[in-house]
């Protein structure tokens, strides 16, 4: 985790405009991943375009203006629906059998 905290501290320090993030918070405690989240949206309010790859649901809604996912090999959205991060995210977590064989 500190390994992070000072990456992402070297990142935004250097005022990026674009922000490729994999689950950048994954390691950290529910303090600094408050005090992140905080961080990368104050960088995204500036003009940053963010990329933010996440398997929390509730990370997802608090942080996403729009999802793209992978379903059946297939990019889809963007869903602009914030209030429908979750339900997406737990049905390709855990897909049923007609969906993992859908084409």
């Amino acid at each position: 985790g500190e390994a992070l905290r000072v990456a992402l501290a070297l990142l935004l320090s250097g005022r990026p405009q674009v922000l490729l993030l994999d689950e950048p918070t994954g390691p950290l405690d529910p303090g600094t991943t408050t005090l992140v989240e905080e961080l990368i949206r104050e960088r995204a309010h500036a003009g940053a375009a963010v990329l933010w790859a996440s398997h929390d649901p509730a990370q997802a809604g608090r942080m996403g203006d729009g999802l793209l996912y992978l379903e059946n090999g297939r990019l889809q959205g963007p869903e602009r629906d914030t209030g429908q991060f979750a339900a997406i995210m737990e049905r390709l977590q855990h897909p049923t059998e007609t969906n993992r064989h859908a084409d």
